[in-house]
């Protein structure tokens, strides 16, 4: 009996090492199988040691920065004003985007987007200066270094699967096979003009700053001043201020109601869930009731002597 035990335990030993032995792949195996001599895998994707070298991780690399502006301004000729700040940008290659002009009881108010090389920015914003009294001046800043170059590459690595499959596609031996790497060509296709688009948008918003101008004239009554007091207020003044209050309300009415909307739509599977629990709760009490109504007309109806 002994000698069955140790013979089992002898074939199970050995059963168990020449499992392990082929489920560890040689070397040169795995590096032919999972790698490519660019350092790819086999799906287009690069190796981890080939992210050390990218330019999003590479300090010297041009930084990717978007920059736009937003200025309230204020002068006393408002249309003289802003033609001095059209011409200023329109020199040095910038021009308008949108422009609304406005004028309540005889005052000018204009809003207006102008688009300029990034580079002419600041010295735009210095030269505004000089053509009213700046109130306000804000600069939005956003840097996109690292996902534009990560994109760059996921785009360039695609680019390079798609050749591959087309390749696979040529050798095809049958129909099925022909299909599935069609599947995958479209699927890389519709990725690759996604990045592309992306890009494409990036690189517009890098090569031209957005300025958003909002001018107003010094003498303006229509616009909340800090000389203005409640025992004080002009008609003019007290009109704008329930114009202003209103709308804000407004706003926010109109903003909680769209998040109350948002939330229900997003929490719409636990309500059905909770709905259907509701309910099979609300039968089952019903039908215990009707268990227990029969049960007690049983019990009160007098049984027959005999």
């Amino acid at each position: 009996m002994k000698r069955w035990i140790a013979v089992i335990l002898v074939i199970l030993v050995s059963l168990l090492w020449i499992g392990c032995s082929a489920q560890t792949p040689q070397s040169g195996d795995y590096a032919s199988e999972k790698s490519t001599p660019d350092g790819e895998d086999a799906t287009g994707g690069s190796s981890g040691n080939g992210d050390i070298g990218s330019p999003a991780n590479n300090s010297d690399v041009a930084r990717k920065i978007v920059r736009d502006a937003t200025l309230d301004l204020e002068a006393v000729d408002v249309v003289k004003a802003y033609e001095d700040l059209l011409a200023w940008a329109s020199e040095h290659d910038g021009y308008e985007v949108n422009r609304t002009q406005n004028k309540t009881n005889g005052y000018i108010s204009i809003d207006a987007s102008i688009k300029m090389n990034p580079d002419a920015l600041d010295a735009f914003l210095e030269y505004a200066a000089t053509v009213g009294d700046v109130i306000n001046t804000r600069i939005d800043t956003e840097d996109i270094t690292e996902s534009y170059y990560d994109t760059e590459t996921r785009l360039r690595s695609m680019e390079e699967s798609l050749e591959r499959y087309f390749d696979f596609l040529d050798q095809s031996a049958n129909i099925e096979e022909s299909l599935s790497v069609q599947r995958e060509i479209n699927s890389l296709t519709v990725e690759i003009e996604s990045l592309k688009g992306k890009l494409k948008v990036w690189d517009s918003l890098l090569a031209e700053s957005i300025v958003t101008i909002r001018l107003r004239q010094s003498n303006d009554p229509a616009k909340i001043r800090r000389e203005i007091t409640w025992s004080t207020l002009s008609f003019a003044d007290m009109l704008y201020l329930m114009q202003s209050g209103l709308m804000r309300v407004a706003n926010i009415f109109v903003s909680v109601l769209q998040w109350i909307a948002v939330i229900l739509v997003a929490t719409a599977p636990l309500w059905v869930i909770a709905l259907i629990v509701i309910f099979i709760i609300r039968k089952r009490r019903k039908k215990r009731k009707a268990q227990k109504a029969a049960d007690s007309n049983e019990q009160s109806v007098p049984k027959n002597t005999v």
